[in-house]
């Protein structure tokens, strides 16, 4: 039997498997078993009523069933309008002046401290709610207002037609839904982006770029839009534009007037043969504002007109009249117009160059006796467990902000009650318009933007891949599959090692351990970005946060002639038409660690250069320089205790923070605990009056340490604070009051990101690059925790070249 297409080395529980079209293809064997592969664990569904055998599943995210019920009852019991089941007219798509719509349903989270008291065997199960969000367009004033429905499962409607029409709008018995917020309290111009949006601007965004057509075909050769001011125009119209090859993009600006809305409005050129964001990548040099905020569509109006970094002009007939008269410098891309125009630098897809004997498959890893960790889950789409050499926790997804773990335990000792991702922030700088733009990723959905994984390249095939139950900005309610993967990964190094060279027996011996983690990985694409986000649990008892980013750049028009050149400061020119802008990364997580219980205090660790009556005077005020040294200064650990809430910056912080529990020490006196600890990072540069600043308070601080609350959940509402940024309906400066953060429940809010400076090789996708933080246990053990890893240096091999099985000998022995 032939079984030799592939070379097998397998390591202890792990292995490399290098496949090859011809190695050893006709070599034989006498031994005839197949590679020892073991078996992949299965994924275990609880049984319904054995909430008590997972009583993680508090923190699952509603099912399909739970947000149609909720659903049912707000369009139902409360009047409200959704799609369901897309079964709606056009004519009652809701307008800026109504109907009320439902935008959102997710789980409403249990407070802390019941759920604890459950977790620990000490209180009830916590009765399980959901909150919705809806746009309320017919309210007076008009506002967002958010429901907290429930209790789940919503029971049967049972009462009759002549009933609730007698008592009129109102929840069904046994369900109440109660206001979370106060009228007015978050105003209609902060409404989050819903696919109606896009359609209520579209209107005027069609209208007002055909009446700048002549503009647009100048610089790229075609249009968009039409004359929509009666039927028989847009008829008439609409065959000059056609199917455009324009696109354009909406973003919030920052302007001091916190009661609009408005967007900015940037063009794209989309090539004839384009994949998907390839435009991203040809910017038109054509820009508006479009204000948004009159009560009806045909209130709202576009000012601000730039063009190629001339203007802003205050409405488009005032720059048609300048363009018309030659006042201005033209841009234009003449060879976008052309049939035969290649669009190929800029595709991902369709390629055509590879290197030489990269096309052959490259390594993959198994599991040779099958899985490590296990997986269990309760609610479909909601949620997750995970077993893992002694850690376990739950794992779920916000529809806003994506990836949570929650009751993260390692030898059944909760080290975190939660870690989550809470903002995603892209900052552009430049001089024109285009170069002024921010994101909030919540603001689209982290979660909703989490798309199926492929397996076998965005994670191993043998990955658990889990679902997630949505409800997507279009109002489609989907069990989405493969949003989340699990695997171990073996780190191709050691988690220990040392070559002992000065034993007793006067021989040379290596001890070591192969290093491997369980990696939890989610990727979402907003827009033109891919973030791959990756929780490693590893055997030393720490977790690693990694943030990579891939994808496309946003760009600008560059002027290839120096009609541009005011934005050479601010990037990097990428292509002939194509200007990479300056741009930030930055993220804020979470992170609610519980040290041995909830009472715990923060010291802080730094290591300073000066004297040695400096260093000693925390033992001994009284101290001299010793005599058996002779340079006067010696590096140190200086430490102190944060009595107070507070929020600190490397820029001019360089201390280490640890989370101890100080009424538990170690074996040698040490207080226990957990510190938190930034990888590569860099932090906000602009000052606290900006507005992208002021609308991310978190943005402000690598880490802030807050007393927890229930009413402080997360550092920021980026669905709501998008829109005039400046004015934020959460900020973490509010947190920070000064509280006290000794033998307190404590939440660690961290920040960590990149400067991206672009660059040609950028060009068309950037190469992964991205940061991480640690959260790592510090004087919580005696010793390395992962001593106690199992031996796995000896191989086993299917090469048939070796024969069968044998052990492999140490060259150095």
């Amino acid at each position: 039997m032939n079984l030799c297409k592939v070379l097998v080395l397998v390591l202890g529980a792990w292995a490399v498997w290098l496949p090859s079209t011809a190695l050893l293809e006709d070599i034989g064997t006498e031994d005839d078993g197949l590679c020892p592969v073991g078996t992949n664990g299965d994924y275990l569904l609880l049984e319904e009523g054995k909430d008590d055998e997972a009583r993680w599943s508090i923190f699952d995210q509603l099912s399909t069933t739970e947000i149609w019920d909720v659903i049912n009852v707000l369009v139902d019991d409360m009047g409200f309008f959704h799609e369901r089941n897309e079964t709606y007219q056009i004519k009652d798509m809701p307008t800026p002046a109504g109907p009320d719509h439902i935008y959102r349903v997710e789980l409403f989270e249990p407070s802390k401290k019941e759920a604890l008291a459950y977790l620990d065997g000490d209180g009830p199960r916590p009765q399980r709610f959901a909150k919705a969000i809806v746009i309320r367009a017919s309210a007076e004033p008009k506002d967002v207002m958010e429901y907290k429905v429930g209790p789940l499962p919503i029971p049967e409607d049972k009462r009759s037609r002549k009933e609730i029409k007698k008592k009129g709008k109102g929840p069904r018995p046994g369900v109440t839904v109660e206001e979370l917020l106060e009228d007015g309290e978050m105003p209609f111009v902060k409404r989050p982006t819903h696919k109606y949006t896009s359609v209520w601007s579209e209107t005027v965004v069609a209208r007002v770029a055909y009446q700048l057509r002549e503009a647009f075909k100048d610089s790229t050769g075609y249009c968009y839009g039409s004359d929509d001011t009666t039927e028989e125009l847009k008829e008439e119209t609409s065959a000059e534009c056609g199917t455009s090859l324009l696109y354009w993009l909406e973003f919030p600006v920052l302007h001091s007037n916190d009661s609009k809305r408005i967007s900015h409005i940037h063009w794209f050129f989309k090539p004839r043969n384009a994949g998907g964001e390839e435009f991203e990548l040809h910017p038109v040099p054509i820009s508006f504002k479009l204000d948004e905020s009159g009560d009806e569509v045909d209130e709202w109006d576009v000012v601000d007109v730039e063009y190629c970094h001339q203007g802003p002009f205050p409405s488009v007939k005032a720059f048609l009249k300048a363009y018309r008269s030659d006042q201005l410098v033209k841009c234009v891309a003449p060879e976008w117009r052309e049939g035969d125009y290649d669009e190929s630098w800029s595709k991902t897809s369709g390629r055509t160059r590879f290197r030489g004997g990269s096309r052959e498959a490259s390594p993959r890893t198994f599991e040779p006796e099958g899985r490590r960790f296990s997986i269990s889950g309760k609610t479909p789409g909601g949620g997750h467990h995970f077993h893992y050499l002694g850690w376990e926790g739950h794992i779920g997804m916000r529809p806003d902000t994506g990836l949570t773990l929650h009751d993260l335990r390692f030898r059944g000792n909760r080290v975190a009650y939660e870690v989550s991702l809470q903002e995603q922030y892209v900052a552009y700088s430049g001089y024109g318009g285009a170069g002024q733009v921010v994101y909030f990723d919540s603001y689209f959905g982290i979660g909703l933007s989490s798309f199926p994984l492929k397996k076998g390249l965005d994670c191993p095939e043998s990955a658990e891949y889990l679902s997630v139950a949505k409800l997507g900005l279009t109002g489609i309610v989907e069990n989405a599959p493969d949003i989340i993967c699990i695997f171990e990964e073996d780190s191709q190094t050691t988690e220990w090692r040392h070559t002992h060279t000065n034993g007793t027996s006067h021989r040379p011996h290596l001890d070591a351990v192969r290093r491997s983690a369980l990696i939890v990985r989610s990727i979402a694409t907003i827009g033109n970005y891919d973030y791959i986000y990756d929780v490693r649990f590893k055997p030393d008892a720490s977790i690693q946060v990694d943030v990579i980013m891939a994808g496309y750049m946003e760009s600008s028009f560059f002027g290839p002639n120096g009609e541009t050149q005011k934005d050479l400061p601010f990037g990097t020119r990428v292509h002939k038409y194509t200007f990479a802008n300056l741009h930030d990364h930055l993220c804020n997580w979470k992170i609610d660690l519980d040290v041995l219980g909830t009472e715990n205090s923060v010291h802080r660790h730094e290591v300073k250069l000066g004297t040695w009556e400096e260093a000693l005077k925390s033992v001994d005020p009284e101290a001299k320089p010793p005599g058996w040294h002779t340079s006067p200064y010696v590096k140190y650990i200086d430490s102190s205790q944060p009595k107070e809430e507070f929020g600190m910056n490397k820029k001019s912080d360089d201390g280490l923070y640890v989370f101890t529990n100080d009424l538990k020490t170690n074996q040698w006196g040490q207080p226990r605990g957990y510190a938190i600890v930034h990888g590569l990072t860099h932090g906000q540069i602009l000052p606290d009056s900006h507005p992208f600043t002021k609308a991310m308070a978190w943005s402000k601080y690598h880490l802030a340490v807050t007393q927890h609350k229930d009413s402080e959940p997360k550092s920021h509402a980026g669905i709501y604070d998008m829109n005039i940024p400046q004015k934020p309906h959460v900020s973490l400066d509010s947190f920070l009051d000064g509280e006290s953060i000794v033998k307190e429940d404590l939440v660690g809010w961290l920040t960590m990101g990149l400067h991206h400076i672009p660059r040609s090789e950028d060009v068309p996708l950037i190469s992964n690059f991205g940061t991480s933080f640690f959260i790592k246990p510090w004087n919580y053990y005696e010793e390395l925790v992962s001593m106690d890893m199992g031996d796995n240096d000896k191989f086993q091999t299917c090469n048939p070249r070796a024969g069968s099985a044998f052990e492999y000998s140490w060259a150095w022995a």
